[in-house]
């Protein structure tokens, strides 16, 4: 039934807003990731096509961003990422912003050269200005990067 809503492009975007949102939520589960294939590859078609309303691209975003956390997943999303750049990190909306960084740091935990390849044609600098943006992540960043190579060390004979 979800299948038919989001395939049958409604005229009442409240409609395919809803549909969205439900997939989005059904997408944090890992046990259904197998049954709802359908659903992921209709969403990515949705987040290609000419999508005008924010509500209605917040649960794309969303729902793309929970299922990139899902390494069966990976490969398909993989694929979109130029439209995930394009429609997500370079949006307006802060919430997309932030679900496209969400999308696109679990496809660089997953297929990181693959997906640093794709960035540098297009997306690095959106996403590490968007990154730098959110606070207290460079701090957290520094902090993490200080524990391995500390600020002060004794001499040492490598």
């Amino acid at each position: 039934m979800m299948l038919k809503v989001m395939r049958s492009k409604p005229k009442n975007d409240q409609i395919l807003c809803n549909a969205t949102c439900l997939v989005a939520n059904l997408s944090t589960s890992s046990e259904d990731q197998g049954g709802l294939q359908e659903l992921l590859s209709c969403l990515c078609e949705i987040m290609k096509s000419d999508v005008k309303g924010s509500a209605l691209l917040v649960q794309i975003s969303r729902g793309v961003a929970n299922f990139s956390a899902f390494p069966q997943n990976t490969d398909k999303l993989l694929q979109h990422l130029p439209v995930i750049v394009y429609k997500f990190l370079k949006s307006p909306d802060n919430i997309v912003k932030m679900h496209g960084m969400r999308a696109v740091l679990h496809l660089l935990s997953k297929k990181p050269s693959n997906t640093v390849e794709e960035l540098l044609r297009d997306g690095a600098g959106d996403l590490l200005t968007n990154i730098s943006r959110l606070p207290g992540v460079i701090d957290a960043i520094q902090t993490s990067l200080l524990t391995q190579a500390p600020s002060r060390s004794r001499p040492s004979f490598r």
